[in-house]
């Protein structure tokens, strides 16, 4: 099961959210940034899916359970509005989309380090899941001593105007 934060597909939320980190917030905006999060939610959700079928086959095939819990999120319109400040993005859906790749994510807790390894590769293994970036600090800790595999992956998310490329943050 998958604990999920509080996420910001609340249209009132988004718009208040906004109002608070920008001068001048258009209907239009606050809709497309309502669709666009939606979308991520949905991709989200998709991986959370995908992780949970797989812990269930390793239970069921191997008495064994790879993923000790995961928790869900939405990265919220302030730090978004943040992050697009600092590396100078407008607000455009096409330019977030270009250049955020975190506005969802999972963070995977492990039993064991080699279960990040076993879980990266059994999620690579599907073929509507592609890699866009992959930062390994499992094996090149940070100074601080953090030890984590970040990966950028993005599913297939349908729609009615059909099927989105929608990236997604994992952290194992």
């Amino acid at each position: 099961m998958i604990n999920e934060h509080q996420n910001s597909l609340n249209p009132s939320r988004i718009r208040e959210e906004m109002r608070n980190v920008a001068n001048s917030v258009t209907p239009e905006q606050i809709g497309q940034l309502t669709t666009l999060f939606q979308l991520y939610h949905s991709g989200m959700n998709e991986f959370g899916t995908k992780l949970e079928n797989l812990d269930a086959e390793f239970h069921t095939r191997y008495d064994y359970n790879p993923i000790h819990h995961m928790e869900a999120r939405m990265k919220d319109v302030a730090s978004l509005f943040n992050k697009m400040k600092k590396k100078g993005i407008p607000f455009q859906k096409d330019a977030i989309q270009q250049n955020i790749f975190d506005i969802a994510g999972i963070r995977v807790i492990t039993n064991y380090i080699d279960d990040i390894e076993a879980i990266e590769d059994n999620l690579l293994k599907q073929d509507d899941v592609t890699l866009i970036r992959r930062k390994d600090y499992v094996n090149n800790p940070k100074d601080s001593g953090y030890r984590s595999l970040h990966l950028i992956l993005s599913v297939p998310v349908f729609q009615t105007d059909g099927p989105y490329e929608v990236p997604v943050e994992i952290q194992i």
